[in-house]
């Protein structure tokens, strides 16, 4: 361990070391035991059902249920487009379902115009306006 970071914990947002954020676990008070898996989301399932267990669930709700919709949306990308989302795209995704208002600056090419049109698809599957 190099580092212990005040407020990092993405759970508690108590304490945390350098070794836990980068494993991408809570602070070992929220969870001692080590989840391993290749799959991101299986990986913060698997943490949200051991802090279940434990009862220390909090803000891992949050991160666990932003990750599920962008899983959904990709899903929907696919389908509708026959790709998955970039990098970049996964991010703007991750704006709106949090509620953020921004502004896209990229390159042309980069997607913008595709993603705009599925975000509108997406939100009117959802119920809501674009």
């Amino acid at each position: 361990m190099k580092a212990i970071y005040k407020g990092m914990c993405p759970n508690c947002e108590d304490k945390i070391s350098d070794e836990r954020l980068y494993k991408k676990h809570p602070c070992e008070i929220c969870l001692e035991d080590e989840i391993h898996s290749d799959i991101y989301f299986d990986l913060i399932t698997g943490i949200r059902e051991g802090l279940r267990v434990k009862n220390t669930i909090k803000h891992w709700e949050e991160l666990y249920s932003l990750e599920k919709k962008l899983i959904e949306a990709e899903e929907l990308f696919k389908n509708a487009t026959g790709f998955t989302f970039w990098s970049a795209q996964k991010t703007w995704v991750k704006r709106l379902v949090r509620g953020k208002s921004f502004s896209i600056i990229a390159p042309t090419g980069m997607g913008k115009s595709v993603f705009g049109a599925f975000m509108s698809i997406y939100y009117a599957k959802h119920g809501k306006k674009s």
